[in-house]
């Protein structure tokens, strides 16, 4: 706390014991401001400002909130990139689902058919499940199929579809 003399009209030796009694913290400072008034002394207390720490919490909040902020951000970017990348993956499964479907229609159609299953360069494949109309699995060449199912696989990707006959 810093004090200063405004009104130096009482003595000297008043002030110094009054600055002496505060800076020993024998007075609060509204004490002192109480003591001095009495005594016809005019002292001027300032008191420590506490706009640095709100200033300081405030600059701390907003720099956590746009690191929050960017990191949800990158993060989106990120989803966005691995969607993309995984559109031509995705493509390939859904023409080797109906890759499958073609096939199980083939081998619906013709059952006494003996052609191998078709292999894709591209590393995709397909899985095919034939239904009856009660929901129980058959054989694709039954003639009892009413549903076909075709699941398309590349990678980690897969995509579906189903044919109702």
């Amino acid at each position: 706390m810093k004090f200063t003399e405004l009104n130096p009209v009482r003595s000297s030796r008043k002030v110094l014991n009054l600055v002496f009694a505060i800076r020993l913290k024998h007075l609060s400072p509204r004490q002192a401001m109480w003591h001095s008034a009495s005594n016809g002394i005019k002292l001027k207390i300032r008191h420590a400002s506490k706009r640095g720490q709100v200033m300081l919490i405030s600059v701390l909040t907003l720099g956590a909130i746009m690191l929050g902020a960017t990191a949800v951000s990158g993060l989106l970017v990120v989803y966005q990139i691995r969607m993309s990348s995984d559109a031509a993956g995705s493509a390939k499964a859904i023409f080797a689902s109906d890759a499958g479907i073609d096939w199980a229609l083939y081998q619906f159609l013709k059952p006494t058919s003996t052609a191998p299953a078709p292999v894709f360069s591209n590393g995709a494949r397909f899985e095919i499940v034939c239904e009856d109309s009660s929901g129980n699995e058959v054989q694709c060449t039954d003639q009892s199929v009413s549903l076909i199912r075709s699941i398309g696989i590349y990678g980690t990707i897969s995509r579906a579809f189903e044919l109702g006959l």
